[in-house]
């Protein structure tokens, strides 16, 4: 008779997860990956950009938020990764006041 060898019953603990990272909102972007508007205003992060809603008038905003672009909810998704923020503000259609209480919202939440 071949005895067999007792199975390895060490229980092994679960890694921990990571607690998310801490989001900088008013971290500055490299040059290339900052916002230019179409007036030549330049967004450089979200806390920019919460400013800049707040102060932008309708048209331009109507330039980057129409029926054929959201550009505001691309670069957010595309540079930052916030997909769930992307979300949140192409939620919001074309009401700049819906966008900017979003936005202040989610830099609020991450301070």
């Amino acid at each position: 008779m071949v005895a067999k060898k007792a199975k390895n019953t060490t229980l092994r603990t679960p890694t921990p997860k990571k607690a998310p990272a801490k989001i900088n909102v008013n971290k500055r972007l490299t040059k290339d990956k900052y916002f230019y508007l179409s007036n030549g205003g330049i967004i450089r992060n979200l806390h920019d950009l919460e400013k800049n809603l707040e102060e932008m008038n309708e048209e331009l905003f109507c330039h980057h938020v129409n029926d054929s672009s959201n550009d505001f909810a691309n670069w957010v998704n595309d540079v930052f990764g916030f997909g769930d923020l992307a979300d949140q503000i192409r939620e919001c259609e074309k009401n700049k006041d819906r966008y900017h209480h979003v936005i202040l919202k989610f830099i609020v939440r991450n301070k």
